[in-house]
């Protein structure tokens, strides 16, 4: 196993050990809409992600099951596969995430992923119905917490840092550019994946993919 410089291009500065993962010590929490009941909820808000999604779309308040069509096509059946595998590997999935169970995957597992909406108004996430702040994701995920939390979500390098501030024993992977959905639940799938096979801890099988795919695409 690879052993990467300890400053991370995802994260902040590894200030306490982090230990060889498997997939049954990861966790991911959804909190993105994937069923079509849950999407018509966001859809016709006033304010969120889809809501904004469906303003920018021309979308009208009718053409809520059009819409679900194109999202379930483009988002959400995808991110349902690449959970249901991460499941089948062991992981702890939880679809339509609350706080209650961030807290509760913050006490069982030592990598909690968050795949969710970024509200732009003050860099909190969505979950739910729910705009969740840093200092309150801080205090559900707790003081204590001393694994590593994934924020699969746009611009959190701002809530990665004020969680690292209010969490100082976690270590926080975040993104500084747009984090499309569809490509994070894939992401994630091959991480966990990478676990399964070889002897490594979560950061380091995210460097080593992340450089695979760079090399990749040139």
């Amino acid at each position: 196993m690879r052993q990467h410089p300890r400053r991370l291009a995802i994260g902040n500065v590894l200030t306490v050990t982090e230990r060889v993962a498997s997939a049954s010590d990861c966790a991911l929490l959804v909190g993105i809409p994937l069923s079509a009941s849950r999407f018509e909820e966001a859809f016709r808000r006033d304010s969120g992600y889809i809501a904004r999604w469906r303003v920018d779309a021309g979308w009208t308040a009718r053409q809520v099951s059009l819409a679900w069509g194109v999202y379930e096509h483009d988002v959400a059946s995808t991110v349902r596969i690449a959970a249901e595998r991460a499941r089948s590997l062991g992981a702890g999935v939880f679809f339509d995430a609350s706080l209650e169970e961030v807290e509760l995957a913050s006490s069982r597992f030592h990598v909690v992923t968050l795949l969710a909406h970024y509200y732009e108004g003050d860099g909190g996430l969505e979950l739910g119905s729910e705009h969740v702040g840093s200092p309150q994701l801080a205090h559900h995920i707790g003081s204590e917490f001393d694994g590593v939390l994934d924020l699969c979500t746009c611009h959190s390098q701002a809530m990665a840092d004020e969680i690292k501030r209010l969490v100082p024993r976690c270590l926080v992977a975040w993104n500084e550019q747009p984090a499309s959905p569809r490509f994070r639940a894939k992401f994630y799938l091959k991480t966990l994946t990478l676990l399964t096979k070889q002897s490594y801890r979560y950061t380091d099988a995210l460097f080593d993919l992340r450089k695979a795919f760079m090399e990749a695409v040139g």
